[in-house]
């Protein structure tokens, strides 16, 4: 059984991309949220796929929900850490159908959107082989992500900000207020069920009036004996045949009939030839499609055949390694691309119920939780919405969630009124690197060293991006940072961490490092108000005594903590909370925690500290520390004796 959980606002039924955007949306609002799914992470669709954002292909209220997450999965891939590329799209084009159908989607489309291409200028910008070759088209408002890293990296976000996850937990039955879980029940104002094709579990008459069934696809990850710089996603005339914004384009159904004359095989496995290029080179290459009820796990070699066929005549590739292969599976339709439905007062079913999970999860979910919760007037388009039915429910239910609402306020101002009474300071928990000590872009230095020795990049691109990743993760453990960096390999990942790690210290032995302006002083104030003191880094413990040498402070902080022996890195708890247990104050209220990165204060809020104090002497300037939860921003920690004065006593 759980421990007893409050009373959420929401809780949200399944862990994968659409579910996670719900409770994302919901926290955005300040709601308490509760994630309930059966696995120990996210194992389905959500991370079986391409990790391809394709926006523009797009139509009706798909392109108005891809439209809409766009922004979002860019502000997630910044504060949540993980890689996102605004790569764009290109589509290889072949024979005159495939051209007529890129001419009439350019003149269609909306400025912007789409690009043509000649033959040489395709060529020029993408490594595919030549033969047949007519031209091409670019799409640039695409993006990609590593769906592997993304979602995790997302629930991990949500988890340092209050969200609660019951990983392994089966939800067995979902009531008006109540979902009944394996390991207990949890209540909730709302409840939104996001299992994708699994609806069938819960309402079995809900999936049957949608037609949903379990799409499985042939998937490969390979990788070419020849090297291929492979700069975007990659569209071929299957894709022109595919998506739904090309149907009603007058060449289309044409190209689709000759495509399936062309290649009868390939259209009995349902093709769709595309190829997503991953950060370590590899490429994903897909797909195939069979629906049915219930998916047999067995799948045959001709469909893994077919993909490597096409992959290899696509590159000009002699052999394409193959590194992994796997059967994707997703929820389909056949009344419609989304189902979004009320089969219960409060109980909200949303499955996206086509392939573009990914695409579309994140505008799907803030326009479900705006209609939940009221807090913007955005209608829900729907293919399948009924405007008329029900309408007086709908007004009596919304009257009631508005009075949820103001009972929930009522509770806010109740605990901000408290917060405005605080217990007094016992224990400041100080980042070290841009909050109390200055080092002038050693970090950045350090990072491309390590790079340049053990080569986590392969092109300045690459490069320009790790950088952007270290800076959006500064405060964490460095080891865990290269280990995404290092796509998992550990001995890689070590190397760099041990490179990184060595100049960093050679150049604080150097005598490239100070204090911050006033953080001295800060300390003895401190120090003369009886509140202790612990220095905290993301650093190994070596370069960590190095800066402690380096500047005399070996004397200054009762406690001095960083990664390791059980002890986790930012955004995690673990160190604020062992500073709290090591010095012996006496509670999380009596605590604070300074830090110039939302790993900082993510730290903090996780740990409960009584404030969780953003400094713009670092990392992050004060929107990201402001959204990133800081209880109050500081220019420095110069700014923190007057800050604290009336929560300290004197000597």
């Amino acid at each position: 059984m759980t421990k007893t959980i409050p009373r959420q606002d929401l809780v949200v039924v399944g862990g994968g991309v659409v579910g996670l955007a719900h409770a994302y949306h919901a926290l955005r609002r300040g709601l308490s949220v509760t994630v309930v799914d059966y696995a120990a992470r996210a194992v389905g669709s959500s991370v079986q796929n391409f990790g391809h954002a394709c926006i523009t292909a797009q139509s009706g209220t798909a392109l108005h929900y891809a439209r809409r997450g766009r922004p979002h999965w860019l502000r997630l891939a910044r504060e949540a850490g993980f890689w996102a590329k605004e790569s764009g799209t290109h589509c290889v084009l072949r024979g005159p159908l495939e051209l007529a159908v890129a001419h009439e989607f350019c003149a269609a489309s909306e400025p912007g959107e789409a690009q043509l291409l000649s033959r040489d200028e395709l060529l020029a910008r993408v490594p595919v082989a030549g033969t047949d070759v007519t031209g091409g088209m670019f799409l640039p408002n695409d993006l990609q992500v590593d769906p592997r890293d993304a979602v995790p990296a997302i629930a991990r976000w949500l988890e340092a900000r209050g969200v609660r996850f019951l990983w392994r937990t089966s939800a067995i039955t979902v009531e008006p207020g109540l979902v009944r879980t394996s390991r207990g029940s949890v209540r909730a104002d709302d409840i939104v069920v996001a299992v994708n094709h699994e609806v069938d579990r819960f309402f079995p008459e809900l999936a049957d009036r949608y037609g949903l069934r379990r799409c499985a696809l042939h998937m490969l990850r390979v990788a070419p004996q020849r090297p291929l710089s492979l700069p975007t996603p990659v569209f071929t005339g299957w894709s022109l045949a595919r998506y739904s914004r090309f149907a009603a384009l007058p060449s289309t159904a044409e190209l689709a009939r000759s495509l399936a004359e062309a290649h009868p095989v390939a259209a009995r496995h349902d093709l769709h030839l595309m190829a997503a290029p991953q950060p370590d080179g590899s490429i994903l290459l897909g797909d195939t499609h069979r629906a049915a009820a219930s998916i047999e796990p067995f799948q045959s070699e001709e469909g893994f055949d077919l993909l490597l066929q096409h992959g290899r005549e696509l590159f000009g590739a002699a052999e394409l390694d193959v590194l992994e292969r796997w059967q994707g599976v997703y929820c389909s339709g056949s009344a419609g691309d989304f189902l979004v439905e009320e089969p219960l007062p409060g109980v909200h079913v949303a499955t996206v119920a086509t392939g573009i999970g990914m695409t579309t999860g994140l505008g799907l979910a803030e326009v479900v939780v705006d209609r939940i919760f009221g807090s913007r007037s955005d209608p829900l388009p729907s293919a399948h919405a009924d405007e008329t039915q029900d309408s007086r429910r709908r007004a009596q239910k919304a009257e009631a969630a508005e009075q949820a609402r103001e009972e929930r306020k009522e509770s806010k101002d109740a605990a901000q009124a408290a917060a405005r009474n605080p217990e007094p300071v016992a224990l400041v928990v100080f980042d070290m690197a841009g909050t109390t000590v200055q080092d002038d872009g050693l970090v950045v230095a350090s990072f491309l060293a390590a790079d340049e020795a053990v080569g986590l990049s392969a092109s300045a691109e690459e490069r320009a991006a790790m950088i952007d990743y270290a800076k959006a993760t500064m405060g964490q453990s460095k080891i865990v940072v290269f280990r995404h960096l290092a796509r998992g390999d550990e001995a890689k990942a070590q190397a760099a961490n041990a490179v990184f790690e060595r100049s960093y210290q050679e150049m604080v032995l150097g005598g490239r490092i100070s204090p911050i302006p006033g953080a001295e002083a800060a300390f003895q104030w401190l120090r003369e108000h009886d509140v202790k003191i612990a220095l905290t880094t993301g650093f190994a413990r070596t370069t960590q005594h190095a800066i402690l040498d380096a500047l005399g402070w070996r004397e200054v902080a009762d406690v001095v903590l960083c990664p390791g022996e059980g002890i986790r890195g930012r955004p995690y708890p673990d160190m604020p909370l062992t500073a709290l247990l090591r010095a012996e104050a006496a509670s999380v209220g009596s605590m604070v925690v300074v830090g110039d990165s939302v790993s900082d204060i993510a730290s903090g809020l996780a740990a409960g500290a009584g404030e969780s104090i953003g400094v713009l002497s670092g990392a992050h300037d004060r929107a990201r520390l402001e959204s990133a939860g800081a209880t109050s921003v500081l220019s420095s920690v110069a700014e923190l004796p007057a800050h604290l004065a009336s929560r300290v006593g004197t000597r």
